[in-house]
């Protein structure tokens, strides 16, 4: 089984940048495991990823969105909004929410 996982991701310019690092800290802290489980990146719109993770391996892909404080001498905030076990439910929802943060 999978889990969609909804983040937000500041600051805006760095997308890609933040979310390959959050798939490197996750490869680092699972090593072997990585085997049984997979994360993906499934949508990108805007600041917002979906990203598709195994359900056991869910708990490690939040454990990486805390550790990611900084890249490149610049603040970083990785904000989990959403998990749903489908993605129709995720697709309507990355539209439909508000964003968190106004400032950062």
């Amino acid at each position: 089984m999978a889990r969609y996982v909804l983040v937000e991701i500041y600051p805006e310019d760095h997308v890609d940048t933040i979310t390959q690092e959050v798939i490197n800290t996750f490869k680092k802290i699972l090593g072997l495991r990585i085997i049984r489980g997979y994360l993906r990146v499934v949508k990108k719109k805007g600041n917002r990823v979906v990203l598709k993770v195994s359900t056991n391996l869910l708990p490690y892909l939040r454990a990486c969105t805390i550790l990611i404080r900084q890249i490149n001498d610049s603040r970083v905030v990785i904000l989990t909004v959403r998990i749903s076990g489908t993605i129709r439910k995720i697709y309507v929802q990355l539209d439909s929410i508000p964003k968190l943060l106004t400032k950062v």
